[in-house]
């Protein structure tokens, strides 16, 4: 469930950073220049064709100049901006699915410069205590009922395979779009570009000073009433030809508050290693939800007790337990999954399982250290140019305080996090006896070491004993996972 309600929220994410960083325009080297002539001339021919808005010309040049040199970090900077757009433009229909795009930008509420300044970023990103402005109300939507379909395992498989197929394909993009966004950021990439100096509306023809407009399928809407209004959208937004390229006000968002919306050749961004750093946060939290989805078999036994047959998920639970202990009301597993293999193949690695966990530590890890990054290039914009939204302009103090920073750095070195509190954990509970641990750690870099030993995650389930509530933990440190102090 939690997984569920995230990865819209990721999704939109994601989205929300193409509209910010992936669109095409003027663009002028930074810190990454290189001399070399002949890169000099692809990269001068990737960014022409990138103005014009020809993103299929961009990339091709964009690839032969880092075909002559991978690690040049202004090629692969560039390479990230066609790699979003292009991530946009074939899913736009999937992240619209979600959530509309424009009800979650916070220009619509409050300049970014008001909202970094509001609310303290290191606790909304590290303890999520506290949270950006919130949205306007909207109607009350009732929950749909429990699973209303006829058959809803069924159902869930075939989502779930959907889910599969399309993350089994978006996957080496993502890690192609990773490399080129850490080639980036640790060369200290930048590049200033237009928003509004690209074809968004697909007519061939650029209109930098027009506004886009867009239809939810009953009403058209000029972006202005959307991100800079109170226009409010029923379903999914789509892009019409009706109007223009603009959307990217920047006096507008950098809190300038102009009396009306004009949108011309101020309206640039500088993205730098910060920017790039942020970025790679999204694309590390979006690989690590396609990883889990991919590492794990979440097919549904056929042979479970229907859930539109209950009133509530916890009946429907109960059921199936009872099917799964049978006459002696006992589940058991003495380490390899036992009766709980009825479930199969519930939570057993699907093909390349293994390589998909590596990468899941690795995601987890990366994600983390672009944190530190996107925290280091805050420090270092100092006082910073209003056109940089991740320098010390828009951001009063650091990212992270010391104390989390180098928290932070420690899960990154060690792969392991500690709870200096500890957390009680019964892992034997019978009539003779009862037995627990202090969890005092998470050793997540066990996953990655040793990923064959979590093929079947059900090997890890407890015995059970439904008639006396009875139950047993046959590894209680769960491969290694949980470090335990008796």
């Amino acid at each position: 469930m939690y997984f569920k309600r995230v990865l819209p929220v990721l999704l939109s994410g994601l989205a929300l950073m193409i509209f910010l960083f992936s669109c095409a325009g003027p663009i002028t080297f930074g810190p990454g220049e290189t001399s070399e002539e002949e890169i000099s001339n692809l990269l001068e021919d990737a960014l022409d064709s990138l103005e014009s808005g020809d993103t299929d010309g961009a990339k091709d040049a964009f690839e032969d100049a880092l075909a002559e040199d991978p690690e040049n970090p202004t090629a692969n900077a560039g390479m990230s901006i066609i790699l979003l757009y292009e991530l946009f433009r074939d899913y736009s229909d999937e992240i619209g699915q979600f959530t509309g795009i424009f009800r979650m930008v916070p220009v619509r509420f409050k300049s970014f410069r008001e909202i970094t300044r509001s609310f303290s970023l290191m606790k909304y990103f590290m303890n999520m205590k506290q949270f950006p402005p919130p949205l306007p109300p909207e109607p009350p939507v009732p929950p749909p009922p429990f699973l209303p379909e006829e058959n809803p395992i069924e159902t869930w498989n075939q989502l779930y395979e959907n889910l599969y197929i399309m993350f089994s394909e978006l996957w080496p993009r993502l890690k192609e779009l990773e490399t080129c966004l850490e080639y980036a950021v640790t060369g200290n990439a930048s590049l200033t570009i237009h928003p509004n100096n690209f074809d968004w509306d697909g007519d061939s023809v650029l209109e930098s000073e027009t506004p886009l407009e867009l239809s939810d399928g009953t009403n058209t809407y000029s972006v202005v009433d959307l991100l800079y209004d109170s226009a409010s959208p029923e379903g999914t937004l789509v892009v019409v030809q009706s109007g223009g390229d603009a959307w990217f006000d920047f006096e507008t968002i950098s809190g300038q508050n102009p009396e009306e919306i004009v949108f011309d050749e101020n309206d640039y961004l500088i993205l730098d290693k910060g920017a790039f750093s942020a970025l790679l946060v999204v694309v590390k939290a979006v690989l690590s939800i396609s990883d889990l989805l991919l590492t794990w078999d979440l097919t549904l036994s056929t042979n479970l007790p229907n859930p539109a047959d209950y009133e509530d998920t916890e009946e429907w639970i109960q059921a199936v337990l009872l099917q799964l202990a049978g006459d002696d009301y006992i589940i058991s597993n003495n380490g390899d999954g036992g009766e709980w293999n009825e479930l199969d193949p519930f939570l057993r690695f699907r093909e390349n399982g293994s390589d998909y966990l590596e990468d899941l530590v690795d995601s987890v890890v990366k994600g983390l250290e672009a944190i530190l990054w996107l925290n280091e290039d805050i420090v270092e914009d100092d006082p910073g140019d209003e056109h940089d939204f991740t320098s010390r302009y828009y951001f009063e103090e650091p990212l992270l305080d010391e104390d989390t920073e180098n928290t932070l750095q420690d899960i990154v070195e060690t792969k392991q996090v500690e709870l200096p509190e500890g957390e009680q954990f019964t892992y034997k509970h019978t009539e003779t006896e009862t037995l627990t641990a202090t969890i005092v750690g998470i050793d997540f870099g066990i996953l990655a070491e040793n990923p064959d030993n979590f093929e079947n995650l059900k090997a890890f389930f407890p015995t059970l004993d439904l008639q006396n509530e009875y139950y047993e933990f046959p590894d209680p440190a769960f491969g290694g996972l949980l470090v335990l102090e008796e």
